[in-house]
């Protein structure tokens, strides 16, 4: 007879994409501090929480390694930060932080460069304790053997099947520059995890960009779905990654989730691992996923998705200034 262990369970919700649509911000965080459901245990913020438009020479800046551009970066200029964008961002971190549980946040490629730099005066000075840089951090979650890998940041958005025609440019990354920050996360992951049970240690990876080739990465508008006209908003290079890491046995990834693709939200499958798109919060969508351990001793020891439920807010517009 198989015996059991102690029940685990960590829950969290995920919002990405709100691009400055304040009024679901406020709705999100209500929503979190009501009683008639579950508490979450934290919050994962996937970026582009505004609406910053970068200069295009300004495109391939690799952030955490200063690895070598392919092809080379246009501009060694850094790009900088309005007041006024400094401003709605140290806001949006001091609202989130009202919450009293952990946020976790990256940025994506419509915020501003400081949110990139963790010693930028937005994180440097932070009066916001329950907010977390994540942004190319691996931070340990409440069960000790659960992790989060965070990468923000976009790589150019393509057409599908015309992959030489770009639709829009991404931030701060192409795809050699996400490659290099991505193995530079990953280094940073297996040297935390140093002394850790890897046989139940998991990992949860929190990136702003998706995979390519996935159901939530990849967006049509075209109204008679001509497949001429299919947009990929993931990258090639954190697909190649995530494949890459299924010959790491002993490194457990339970799940990636991430944003950018606002109408490709869902559930898909990445090989065995499964990839979450909350859907964008500035149409009020936002996700919350319950990870449980099995309890059986002869089941596998590492966490999995218990439940994945997709909310969708009901919100007025806040009054204008």
């Amino acid at each position: 007879m198989a015996t059991s262990r102690p029940s685990s369970e960590f829950r969290f919700a995920v919002i990405t994409d709100l691009h400055c649509a304040w009024h679901y911000l406020e709705a999100f965080i209500t929503w979190v501090k009501q009683t008639d459901h579950p508490r979450v245990d934290a919050v994962f913020v996937a970026g582009d929480m505004l609406n910053v438009s970068h200069e295009p020479n300004n495109q391939h800046l690799a952030h955490l390694t200063g690895a070598t551009m392919d092809p080379p970066t246009k501009s060694s200029e850094l790009p900088t930060d309005s007041t006024a964008d400094t401003q709605d961002y140290v806001q949006l971190l001091q609202k989130l932080d009202t919450l009293g549980i952990p946020v976790y946040v990256i940025p994506g490629n419509h915020d501003l460069w400081g949110a990139y730099n963790h010693d930028s005066p937005i994180w440097k000075n932070a009066s916001y304790p329950n907010v977390h840089y994540a942004h190319g951090e691996v931070s340990q979650l409440t069960p000790p053997d659960l992790w989060l890998a965070g990468l923000g940041g976009s790589t150019p958005v393509i057409l599908k099947h015309r992959p030489a025609e770009t639709v829009w440019d991404g931030f701060p990354y192409n795809e050699s520059s996400l490659a290099a920050d991505l193995a530079f996360v990953q280094s940073r992951l297996e040297c935390t995890q140093t002394g850790v049970d890897r046989s139940t240690a998991s990992v949860v990876w929190l990136t702003h960009v998706g995979p390519s080739d996935c159901d939530t990465s990849c967006v049509n508008r075209d109204s008679r779905l001509a497949p001429s006209n299919e947009e990929e908003f993931g990258s090639q290079a954190l697909r190649t990654h995530l494949v890459t890491l299924d010959q790491h046995p002993w490194l457990t990834n339970a799940l990636l989730v991430h944003g950018h693709a606002h109408g490709a939200w869902g559930l898909a499958h990445l090989g065995p691992l499964r990839v979450l798109n909350p859907g964008a919060l500035r149409d009020g969508r936002f996700a919350v996923v319950t990870l449980r351990r099995p309890l059986l001793e002869s089941e596998s020891s590492t966490w999995q998705i218990h439940s994945c439920l997709f909310q969708c807010l009901d919100a007025e517009p806040c009054p204008t200034k």
